[in-house]
């Protein structure tokens, strides 16, 4: 009797440490997937609230997205099926950010979302501890959370994903602005570069593009994912960052990539203003691909 009690409190501690298999481990999807509304809010301080979860997703490589449309997050919810649908007005006041970790050998993986001080979204891949004991099986870790706008600084992602991503140079560029009460109008070159990662019809984009003259009173550091369809690419929502002043609206954005992905042209266009005193602007860049950068391909 004494050795069969044995036997099954062993049987007990192995089961409940065993690694969940990934058919046995779906999605957690918080809130359930019903229609969400701009009007809920997060759940913590923070204002970050998980949409997803997974230890096991479909994503075998890297890859991140920042979503500020409805269009765009129709995409990114091929890659993640379970994540809930949104109402048109969600997009409104809240940004939603995906991140995959891809294929990992062990478990122990995760990934983690926190802010700092100055509001600056942050995403850090974690592994596992130096030394520690992990179990034997295939892992790809992914969350997607979402941000209320009001609250959105940006995002700062550690090496891990930028690691993974191609280096563009812009060759020529020029923005202007308009608008205020006196029609002022400012007129600058752009330089600077962008990463790039592509995943299936999406494109992320990391701007880090500023005034050409080297007054950097003028710029845009900016992380935003759009649609590719063919050579096409579409960013239907993005902030204009110090591009244009205060108070203005959204920025979106239209182009191709050409020359085997190599290079990547751009138009940038203001949303519709809806104060008679804001600011618009438009503008355009060419960039290519630096020699020896990640080649850039997305997978069907």
């Amino acid at each position: 009797m004494r050795l069969r009690s044995v036997s099954l409190a062993i049987a007990t501690l192995l089961a409940a440490t065993a690694p969940v298999h990934p058919r046995l481990n779906p999605w957690v999807t918080a809130p359930s997937p019903t229609a969400i509304s701009q009007h809920e809010k997060p759940s913590e301080e923070s204002g970050i609230k998980v949409l997803a979860e997974d230890r096991y997703s479909t994503q075998t490589t890297p890859f991140l997205a920042v979503v500020r449309d409805q269009g765009t997050y129709t995409e990114l919810r091929k890659i993640v099926p379970a994540l809930p649908v949104v109402l048109d007005d969600f997009f409104k006041q809240n940004v939603v950010v995906a991140a995959f970790m891809g294929q990992r050998s062990s478990a122990g993986y995760s990934i983690e979302f926190t802010r700092d001080a100055r509001g600056l979204l942050h995403v850090v891949a974690k592994g596992p501890a130096k030394g520690s004991m992990t179990a034997a099986v295939i892992t790809s870790p992914a969350k997607v959370v979402s941000i209320p706008e009001p609250r959105w600084y940006g995002l700062e992602a550690d090496m891990f994903w930028k690691s993974a991503m191609s280096l563009y140079r812009v060759t020529r560029g020029n923005f202007s602005m308009i608008g205020g009460f006196a029609g002022r109008r400012a007129d600058f070159g752009l330089t600077g570069d962008l990463l790039l990662m592509r995943e299936g019809n999406l494109a992320t984009f990391l701007f880090n593009l500023e005034n050409a003259d080297g007054s950097r009173d003028r710029h845009l550091k900016e992380t935003i994912t759009g649609v590719v369809k063919s050579s096409a690419t579409t960013i239907p929502a993005m902030s204009p960052d110090a591009l244009i002043e205060v108070p203005h609206s959204k920025l979106s954005a239209n182009g191709k990539f050409t020359n085997q992905s190599k290079s990547l042209e751009l138009t940038f266009k203001s949303h519709p203003l809806m104060i008679a005193d804001g600011y618009s602007g438009e503008g355009w860049l060419e960039a290519e691909v630096v020699a020896g950068s990640k080649k850039v391909e997305g997978r069907p």
